[in-house]
């Protein structure tokens, strides 16, 4: 399992942001080092799920916060989706926000971005 805080540093959650980085660069490497023995390895990239770990942060919502996701429908997706790709992201939003921040604007950008959402749903933290 792997996470959109994953994708850049991510203040009030660093640590987090580091290991969910590292989940999906091992997954995918080890995607295709174990291909050739038929070894099928996919990293989940989720976003805001209601784990008991997750809502026991407490995050506020704001007027664009994220879609939260129940955690069978991402497990569902990741179990749905092993084999068929590398690296998949759960959930339509969560996809979109993908293409936006990785795809359309500039890195630099969309950290900042994600570093002043992170600063709002947690800001009983800083």
């Amino acid at each position: 399992m792997s996470s959109l805080a994953g994708l850049w540093g991510t203040r009030l959650v660093a640590t987090y942001s580091g290991t969910k980085a590292f989940n999906l660069l091992l997954a995918e490497a080890l995607s295709f080092e174990l291909k050739p023995y038929d070894i099928d390895i996919t990293a989940c990239i989720a976003g805001a799920t209601a784990t008991p770990g997750y809502l026991g942060t407490n995050p506020a919502r704001g007027l664009c916060g994220p879609n939260v996701m129940k955690p069978a429908k991402v497990a569902v997706l990741a179990i749905e989706n092993l084999g068929k790709k590398n690296v998949i992201i759960a959930g339509t939003g969560n996809r979109i926000s993908y293409f936006l921040l990785t795809r359309i604007l500039p890195r630099s950008t969309s950290a900042k971005m994600i570093n002043r959402v992170m600063a709002r749903t947690y800001r009983d933290l800083r």
